[in-house]
């Protein structure tokens, strides 16, 4: 498990994200992220039989503003 230390709540310099960290990144539950995942909202990648990771060029689409900036 990450402490909150390691995570900077930003989406950088690596190519996926674990569902937990994906959850600590977006600041809600690893079960949301499933749910975002199985519904469809949110791409993920199974690699091997358990292993499940969220690209970080899906999870920054996946995180667009709000308000769009002009």
């Amino acid at each position: 498990m990450l402490s909150s230390q390691t995570v900077t709540h930003t989406v950088k310099d690596r190519a996926a994200y674990s569902i937990q960290e994906t959850a600590q990144i977006l600041g809600v539950s690893p079960d949301s992220v499933r749910r975002w995942i199985y519904r469809g909202e949110l791409p993920a990648y199974r690699y091997g039989t358990r292993v499940i990771r969220i690209d970080a060029k899906d999870l920054n689409t996946f995180r667009t503003p709000v308000i769009e900036e002009r």
